[in-house]
């Protein structure tokens, strides 16, 4: 399996460490606008493995977009064909907290259930005109088709789902198991 993962100026990791955990046995390929050095919202800087230039949105299964400001890739001809030629193919691609912001921006999620910002969209959302024709959710995590939103504030929740949809999380009692370790519930009763 091969995961592309977003590097943009300022993104935020910590919304997709979790879910970098879940696929640490797969090929993750952290993909970039430009081969240059990113530093992202927790002021790490990071180098990206590949330029969009550099490969075929056919190639990857998942294409992960995190957090943080997107202003500034809204208006990239190149990321938004990028990600579209992606969900034409029917591949998987999940956005969290400022991701899901950006698959607005570029209209991917007009008809769709979808949540996405901070901990949801509301009207004081710089993006919410952007969520105008989607079907917004108060949930953590939606799942519409090949297309996963999540609201930064459910970055563990992301993370199963995300091996859910992938196939690594196959059960339902898998699914409570692995959410039981990302919430450090091991030994609770199951919410």
């Amino acid at each position: 399996m091969r995961i592309g993962v977003l590097y943009y100026e300022g993104f935020a990791e910590f919304e997709i460490a979790l879910s970098l955990l879940m696929f640490m046995k797969e090929e993750v390929v952290f993909l970039a606008l430009e081969d240059k050095e990113y530093r992202n919202e927790e002021q790490q800087r990071l180098l990206p493995d590949s330029t969009l230039d550099e490969e075929r949105a056919s190639d990857f299964d998942l294409l992960l977009i995190p957090g943080g400001d997107v202003t500034p890739l809204v208006g990239n001809a190149r990321l938004k064909a990028f990600i579209g030629e992606a969900l034409r193919l029917g591949k998987k691609v999940a956005g969290i907290c400022g991701g899901s912001e950006l698959l607005a921006a570029y209209g991917f999620l007009d008809g769709r259930e979808c949540t996405g910002g901070t901990s949801g969209i509301t009207e004081k959302n710089p993006f919410h005109e952007h969520y105008k024709k989607a079907r917004l959710s108060p949930d953590s995590v939606v799942v519409d088709g090949n297309v996963i939103t999540a609201v930064g504030q459910g970055y563990a929740e992301l993370a199963v789902e995300l091996g859910r949809q992938m196939g690594l999380v196959r059960t339902d009692e898998e699914y409570r198991a692995e959410m039981d370790w990302v919430k450090n519930r091991r030994g609770q009763p199951a919410i």
